[in-house]
């Protein structure tokens, strides 16, 4: 697979098409680029489609020891998203993001809306910085817990455990925690994830300003039944655009990349 390199970065991706017009797909945590497989039937022929490996999936590659420290910081993002660009010779794209991809499509449209055409966000994270998420990476007390828990998970499956016998934590959430959780593998992929994407949260007055401005075209579609990343985030976010038709939603959870999403997607102006 092709990558872009800029030390000491390796960030890899995959192209599917060959038109001149550039979409970049970011996936969701514990994806890889190969879920850009479910878009190749509505890619025209004038289309071309990137689907990038995010840090800390498939063999894109963020230094080891800056870690826990020194996080990506938009910059270089911001520089590796231009050598992209510049490897295809365009000066503008199409950007779609799913679940934790969102939240990375958002801060590139920020951090280069002079760029951009459309952002697509399916099932978006970014919306909402959660408690525990915010404690474990921001704090040492945090990070020294979440390392504990890697190597003995199992105090957090008996709390989510309860949680869950007491209706605290839905099934599907439930079932979403320990499915990735499971593993050690999985559990190091959870942590270096959340540390080297932890400054990637949108301001989301900046971006309800430029998509009013119509800097570029926005959209967001969200699982009527998700449980992880809700849609009342959505229909929050909703209320700062001047036109309400942006929000959308389709019967799914948060696995949205199915029927319901292909349908609306091919009777909709919502493609790039």
């Amino acid at each position: 697979m092709p990558f872009i390199e800029h030390h000491p970065f390796r960030l890899e991706y995959t192209v599917s098409g060959s038109g001149d017009n550039i979409i970049v797909f970011f996936h969701g945590f514990g994806r890889t680029s190969a879920d850009v497989e479910f878009f190749l039937p509505l890619l025209k022929p004038c289309q071309r489609i990137l689907s990038v490996n995010l840090f800390a999936h498939g063999n894109s590659i963020f230094p080891y020891e800056r870690i826990d420290d020194f996080p990506l910081r938009r910059e270089e993002w911001k520089e590796m998203m231009f050598l992209l660009m510049n490897e295809f010779s365009i000066e503008r794209v199409d950007i779609i993001g799913y679940s934790m991809g969102g939240r990375v499509a958002m801060t590139t449209a920020l951090i280069m809306p002079e760029r951009i055409n459309s952002l697509l966000l399916l099932a978006p994270d970014g919306f909402k910085i959660n408690r525990f998420y915010r404690f474990a990476v921001e704090t040492s007390a945090g990070k020294w817990l979440y390392r504990r828990l890697i190597d003995n998970p199992a105090p957090l499956f008996s709390v989510a455990s309860m949680l869950n016998k007491a209706g605290l934590m839905n099934d599907k959430l439930y079932r979403f925690v320990t499915a990735h959780l499971d593993t050690e593998d999985k559990r190091w992929q959870v942590h270096d994830a959340w540390m080297i994407y932890r400054d990637f949260f949108p301001d989301l007055v900046k971006l309800a300003e430029m998509v009013n401005e119509k800097r570029f075209r926005f959209n967001m579609i969200f699982g009527k039944y998700d449980s992880v990343i809700k849609p009342a985030l959505g229909e929050k976010f909703n209320k700062r655009l001047n036109s309400k038709h942006h929000f959308h939603i389709v019967e799914s959870g948060h696995r949205i990349l199915g029927v319901r999403t292909m349908e609306l997607l091919k009777t909709s102006q919502m493609w790039p």
